[in-house]
């Protein structure tokens, strides 16, 4: 999966419950659309799920902080690739909440 192809990315404001698998994730946000993706974020903030959907099929994959925690936003939100690329993106999710 190349993650440069994508034009959109769906972040669910949400607490996930990331022990759920492609189905799971799938049902949060009704119908994926083919190379869009959609991001998930656990209670604590310091893990994400990314998932996507293609022509092969469904692609799940995650990213956990050990020490610090993804600032994520509280509805969800579009992000318009065209304008911020995805490692920009993560930049800005890992930095640490002032909590």
């Amino acid at each position: 999966m190349e993650v440069s192809k994508f034009d959109r990315c769906y972040v669910y404001g949400g607490v996930a419950d990331l022990r759920k698998g492609a189905p799971g994730l799938s049902a949060l946000i009704g119908q994926p659309e083919d190379d869009v993706l959609y991001l998930f974020s656990n209670r604590r903030r310091n893990l994400i799920k990314f998932l996507s959907v293609d022509k092969w099929g469904i692609w799940v994959g995650t990213r956990r902080l050990h020490h610090k925690r993804f600032y994520w936003p509280d509805g969800s939100t579009v992000i318009d690739f065209m304008k911020m690329s995805l490692g920009s993106w993560l930049v800005r999710l890992s930095r640490l909440n002032e909590r």
